[in-house]
Parts: C-alpha cells; sequence; structure tokens
C-alpha cells in the first residue's frame, strides 16, 4: 500500500513541477514510524535536443 501511494504522489507532484531545464528529478522518500528508510522513488526528466534535425524541422523554408 505505501508504495502504490508514493507512486501515485509522485505522478501528481509531475503535474504541478514543471522542469525549469533540460534535467530535473522528483523524488520521495518513505520511513517508517522508527524513522528508518522503507521506501524511496523517483522520477528523471532529461531532455537532450538534436539542433540540425531540430532546427531543419522547424526552418520556414523547410517543406515536411
Amino acid at each position: 500500500m505505501v508504495k502504490y501511494e508514493a507512486i501515485k504522489a509522485l505522478a501528481e507532484m509531475t503535474k504541478d513541477a514543471l522542469p525549469d531545464g533540460d534535467h530535473h528529478k522528483l523524488a520521495i522518500v518513505v520511513r517508517d514510524e522508527g524513522g528508518d528508510l522503507a521506501l524511496r522513488a523517483s522520477i528523471v526528466f532529461h531532455v537532450e535536443e538534436e539542433r540540425d534535425s531540430f532546427s531543419s524541422r522547424s526552418s520556414p523554408d523547410s517543406h515536411a
């Protein structure tokens, strides 16, 4: 149950936390009653842009 709730919360967080660059990581850490690590879940958002292919597709002179 804790695993499902952590994943669900992480998915909800992605709706509100847009990356402020080309790399962004969201993480959740769940601890038990004693403070020990029970679960860690994360999502990584990474963008790699191919400048040559991107610029040729978006060029006003290109005909797709």
